[in-house]
């Protein structure tokens, strides 16, 4: 089944580089930013190194009625170095 990426680091961490497809919610703002997606969603929360941000806030979620969040063990830098898709700053360019 397929999940939502939720990225909850700052925005210049997301624009530096961040898994293809995620959405960004800074920590901050959870869990009023996403008030509007189903709490039947599965839901994985990202930041850079796993743990931190990203489990605390899929605890955030949970405690608000997301009880299908997750978090990514690893963060995004695990992802980078298993060279797995993302967006990176200067990507596609020459």
């Amino acid at each position: 089944s397929s999940a939502l990426v939720i990225d909850v680091r700052s925005l210049p961490e997301f624009s530096e580089g961040h898994i293809d497809g995620a959405h960004h919610f800074p920590i901050e703002g959870l869990p009023d930013s996403i008030s509007h997606i189903s709490k039947t969603v599965r839901i994985v929360t990202v930041c850079n190194n796993g743990g931190g941000r990203s489990e605390k806030a899929a605890e955030t979620l949970r405690n608000s009625g997301w009880k299908n969040a997750v978090w990514l063990e690893g963060g995004y830098f695990s992802w980078r170095d298993l060279d797995l898709p993302r967006i990176e700053i200067g990507e596609g360019s020459s």
